[in-house]
């Protein structure tokens, strides 16, 4: 059996001079295979500072890796996702897709396509992870009482894709403004 520890970050910006200090600290303390970051809030000339005292990114999504642990190769990079196809040292192949969904539900309906396009054409085990932007219950919510027609969608793309929630440990809500909370990320 083999240990893949991944972490799935928000981190809503990474320019703090103390941030690829803390990435390292994460990725020898959980042992980290893959890091993805979500809302780095960085582009241009910074990224490549900030990614010399790092290793491996791509856009706004941001995958790293250790390549003497597993080989990564961006297979698809799409604003919403990046999807990516690992290699580890026994020669073990799989896909991981790492999400960050748009806050806009407009966009997202490209997303859920683009999730059972992959699905279509994948052959082996495959993991999404990330922050997808939409609830699939109501249990998801501080307390709404519909179900929008994209968290409908999303139920259905799951659904279409064979997909399912890995569950969770901690507390039952990652994202809240206010009194508005929701689960909105998630592996799959």
């Amino acid at each position: 059996m083999v240990i893949m520890n991944i972490l799935a970050w928000n981190c809503r910006g990474v320019s703090s001079k103390g941030f690829p200090i803390m990435i390292r600290d994460l990725t020898y303390h959980y042992n980290l295979k893959l890091c993805i970051l979500l809302e780095t809030h960085v582009s241009g000339t910074k990224v490549e500072g900030i990614i010399r005292k790092l290793e491996g990114f791509s856009g706004g999504i941001w995958c790293l890796w250790n390549g003497k642990d597993w080989q990564v190769e961006p297979v698809n990079v799409q604003r919403q996702f990046i999807h990516l196809k690992i290699k580890d040292n026994n020669n073990q192949s799989w896909h991981c897709t790492c999400i960050y969904g748009s806050p806009q539900p407009g966009p997202r309906s490209t997303l859920w396509r683009e999730l059972e396009s992959i699905a279509a054409t994948n052959q082996g085990p495959w993991c999404l992870g990330g922050d997808f932007n939409s609830i699939i219950s109501l249990e998801e919510t501080g307390g709404n009482r519909n179900l929008s027609q994209d968290s409908n969608r999303f139920q259905e793309c799951m659904l279409n894709c064979g997909l399912n929630d890995l569950g969770f440990s901690g507390p039952p809500f990652t994202w809240q403004r206010n009194q508005i909370k929701r689960r909105l990320d998630r592996f799959l």
